[in-house]
């Protein structure tokens, strides 16, 4: 079964985790495949999982243990884009270092991959989504030289595009510094991807201009820094109440079809489910969690 990550108060999912012991007529049962069924319960990222529990069967004495576990997580990818501009030049170091040590944190959840955008002189370095990339930011701060404040554009772009499909929260955590000239043209762009459902994080430090940075990033989660408080930023605290709050209550129903009903007898008093309550329903041959 998979494990529970709480990150502080947050419980970024929940499972249900239930065993049903299914008695065949006497007869020794052969399981031909363990995993019966993975797929997608509604477009909220809930997942239901039927595997057959090979250490809890008996099959010798015809006792097959059904597992269902229902996950109402949501994947999650996290890419950080680093403005590589001038004016970032003395405090870059400790960004990257303040980040890196949050998307330490991070690693611990199993629903959520992490990347990372910069741009020199038209260069794109780019980290691949991935469950660890503190190392990953040891090696860009130490390879990166600056480059132009316009070059944010183009990091930004390539942050949204590098997104999967399969990741149903996406978070752009953007660090900037100098302002580019085309304000206008970066409010667009900004405004444009948090209307397709990116979640956008910036930390603006020793910004040149406090009123365009405002404008640009209106729409984001915006945040003001200085040289002196960026080690006591909270970034992974934030990002995580970005993420889908816990859902302890999800009811749902699993069905069992003809094959089990019609050659095994379904023991419903040994229901055991780890979260919440799960009940037979003989009208229905349903499982209701």
């Amino acid at each position: 079964m998979k494990k529970k990550f709480i990150m502080g108060t947050t419980l970024i999912w929940a499972c249900l985790f239930g065993i049903f012991s299914l008695s065949a007529a006497g007869n020794r049962v052969e399981v031909v495949s363990e995993s019966h069924a993975i797929r997608e319960v509604n477009d909220n990222g809930l997942v239901l999982t039927n595997n057959i529990n090979m250490e809890k069967s008996d099959l010798v004495n015809g006792n097959v243990a059904i597992e269902i576990i229902v996950d109402n997580s949501k994947n999650t990818e996290v890419i950080y884009v680093l403005d590589n501009g001038a004016a970032m030049n003395s405090t870059k170091a400790n960004v990257i270092d303040t980040l890196k040590s949050s998307s330490k944190q991070l690693e611990s959840m199993d629903n959520v991959k992490q990347g990372i955008i910069t741009t020199t002189d038209g260069n794109i370095t780019e980290v691949a989504l991935q469950s660890s990339i503190e190392s990953e930011f040891d090696r860009i701060k130490n390879a990166a030289s600056s480059s132009t404040n316009g070059e944010i554009f183009t990091s930004i772009d390539k942050a949204a595009s590098n997104f999967t499909s399969e990741s149903k929260e996406k978070i752009m955590v953007i660090a900037v510094s100098g302002m580019p000239t085309n304000i206008t043209g970066l409010k667009e762009k900004i405004d444009g991807y948090i209307t397709k459902g990116i979640k956008i994080l910036v930390y603006g430090i020793n910004v040149n201009n406090n009123a365009n940075f405002k404008n640009v990033f209106d729409s984001a989660n915006r945040y003001e820094i200085t040289t002196s408080t960026i080690n006591n930023i909270k970034v992974a605290e934030t990002i995580t109440s970005l993420l889908p709050k816990e859902r302890p209550a999800v009811a749902i129903s699993i069905s069992f079809d003809n094959y089990i009903l019609n050659n095994f007898n379904l023991d419903t008093n040994n229901i055991i489910s780890s979260t919440g309550i799960a009940r037979y329903d003989a009208s229905t041959n349903e499982i209701i969690w």
